[in-house]
């Protein structure tokens, strides 16, 4: 426990730590496991260390359904979406997509309207790579079934027309 404490913490151990996470969640408490464990995924995800921040997307992915909402919602997702605005490795950016369409189920509305789309509108504005774009098409689609044909129609439709008439 003192170890993930740390403010400074070895890159490999944090690796170590992020690997074996789901063996250690089986012998925390959910509280102690968002206490104690959830930062290192924060920290992770943060570190810009790509190797890093593709891990600690799988442990997202992993673990979303066994921590408490509003601790996903506030440490876990803004860091997830900054990932998405910083990252330059391909492979990162592609797991990010894996990561948003995986836990979608579980985003509320809400989040979806203000934070998701708002990332996909700037890495759209920006990002030019087909399998980036194929990827962020269908982060779109689940997006729709969630929010409905009117949000569609008003946020996702005049955003996406553009992407789809380029080459």
């Amino acid at each position: 426990m003192a170890l993930c404490g740390q403010k400074e913490l070895p890159a490999q151990s944090l690796y170590i730590m992020l690997n074996n996470e789901d063996l250690i969640i089986k012998f925390v408490s959910q509280q102690e496991f968002g206490q104690v464990f959830l930062p290192l995924i924060s920290k992770s995800l943060a570190c810009g260390v790509p190797k890093l921040q593709i891990l600690a997307l799988s442990k997202v992915q992993s673990i979303y359904e066994k921590i408490d909402y509003t601790l996903f919602k506030s440490q876990v997702m803004p860091r997830v979406l900054q990932v998405l605005d910083t990252a330059k490795d391909l492979t990162l950016k592609l797991e990010v997509f894996v990561t948003l369409k995986t836990t979608m189920k579980i985003i509320d509305a809400q989040t979806l309207r203000t934070d998701v789309m708002k990332a996909l509108e700037r890495l759209r504005a920006r990002e030019t790579d087909p399998k980036v774009c194929m990827r962020m098409l269908e982060t779109y689609e689940e997006i729709a079934k969630i929010l409905g044909p009117e949000e569609v129609g008003q946020k996702i439709l005049p955003g996406i027309i553009p992407m789809l008439i380029t080459g």
